[in-house]
């Protein structure tokens, strides 16, 4: 295990956001939403498949997400204060999302809206289930309103996995294989 920061407003450079850009040793307390309800999109822009897709991650859209991860963050602070986590920690140490206590729901909002982020077990939303609920592919995996057009991977899952999805998208190609023969 190697030392290493978390640096969220470094940019999108790997080696700027886990930099050791400060001498110490940190703790990390990150609120994560293991089972999201918002939804996001990626689109195509063109008929030219070198440009990029517009994609919108959607993150925090679902009222019940927002409230939930700044109530959670509100609570983080709470273990934060109190034994045994508080005689660990640096008195006035840094924290990185404000300079005070989140102590109201609404400041605590905007902050997480300002600097959400995924933990890096992201899957689509091209959801297997029935269309008139949402979903984008059907049993068979084929997309709905196409005729060959079939989606194997992590974005058929209704729902986001918890954790790492490696397992699940393998027994996904695997069915999808049994299906297409």
């Amino acid at each position: 295990m190697a030392p290493s920061q978390f640096l969220q407003r470094a940019g999108d450079d790997p080696k700027s956001i886990f930099s050791l850009s400060h001498p110490g040793f940190f703790i990390s307390m990150i609120a994560a939403l293991s089972y999201p309800l918002s939804r996001g999109s990626v689109h195509i822009q063109s008929a030219n498949p070198q440009d990029a897709p517009v994609i919108d991650h959607g993150m925090l859209r679902h009222p019940v997400d927002h409230e939930l991860h700044a109530r959670h963050s509100m609570w983080l602070e709470k273990i934060a204060e109190a034994e045994p986590m508080a005689s660990l920690l640096k008195k006035g140490g840094e924290c990185w999302h404000a300079t005070e206590p989140l102590t109201e729901l609404e400041k605590a909002k905007g902050i997480c809206k300002k600097l959400v982020l995924s933990v890096y077990h992201v899957s689509g939303t091209c959801a297997m289930m029935a269309r008139e609920d949402g979903g984008v592919v059907d049993s068979k995996l084929k997309v709905y309103g196409t005729t060959n057009l079939r989606i194997v991977d992590a974005s058929i899952f209704p729902l986001e996995a918890r954790g790492n999805i490696q397992a699940t998208v393998y027994a996904v190609a695997e069915k999808a294989a049994d299906i297409i023969r």
